[in-house]
């Protein structure tokens, strides 16, 4: 526990810089994913966003996927594993404006943990994202590589974590969200993730996500 505490106090320094103006917003979401054959998966991802300031807003996302991944390296206590997937997401605008976006995005990735001991673990990784805008017409082909730095406490059914989130290492701005946050098992297949951040570089908006994930 106090391994967790040092690397939260750590990522909240880096937070310092501006905390006086920020965004507040919600999101609920709900996860839901199968194993259709080994090292496939495949599922999709509802979401619900409320931005609550400076302006109240309602946005929906549907994000149906199908990934496919595997173990590069499991010796010990490091982990590496690879994996490559393509996102559908479906975006509805419901206020303050309507609007309606879908797009194709293939993406890949590497992601990387070591086992601290004690239950806590240090984890990374790299993903290439890429986007094919469908609807409306005339969005053009975008490209992005983003990662993360994530410490975590396991116990029990109950897991604690902190991370810095790169969102968009290159191209340039680069941005990056600071979050902490609970994984909580329900039941065997059913877990609970609240979680909260500050995203954008300067950090100023803020905001809460309560995540429900279902496995099958």
């Amino acid at each position: 526990m106090k391994k967790f505490l040092v690397g939260v106090i750590a990522l909240l320094a880096l937070s310092a810089p501006a905390l006086a103006q920020f965004s507040v917003g919600t999101r609920l979401e709900a996860n839901y994913s199968t194993t259709l054959a080994p090292n496939l998966t495949a599922g999709v991802l509802g979401r619900l966003e409320v931005p609550i300031t400076p302006t109240f807003g309602v946005g929906v996302l549907v994000r149906p996927f199908i990934q496919y991944g595997a173990d590069l390296v499991n010796e010990g206590p490091l982990s590496v594993s690879a994996y490559a997937r393509v996102r559908l997401p479906i975006s509805l605008d419901i206020a303050p404006t309507s609007g309606f976006s879908f797009s194709i995005s293939p993406q890949a990735g590497v992601d990387l943990a070591y086992d601290l001991g004690s239950g806590a673990s240090l984890s990374s990784g790299l993903r290439l994202v890429t986007t094919l805008p469908i609807a409306p017409s005339g969005g053009s082909f975008s490209w992005l590589i983003d990662g993360y730095v994530e410490f975590g406490y396991a116990l029990d059914m109950l897991s604690l974590y902190a991370g810095i989130s790169l969102d968009q290492i290159v191209p340039s701005p680069f941005a990056q969200t600071i979050y902490l946050g609970a994984s909580y098992d329900v039941l065997s297949n059913l877990t609970f993730n609240p979680e909260f951040g500050f995203s954008n570089f300067d950090f100023n908006t803020a905001y809460l996500t309560l995540r429900f994930a279902l496995k099958l």
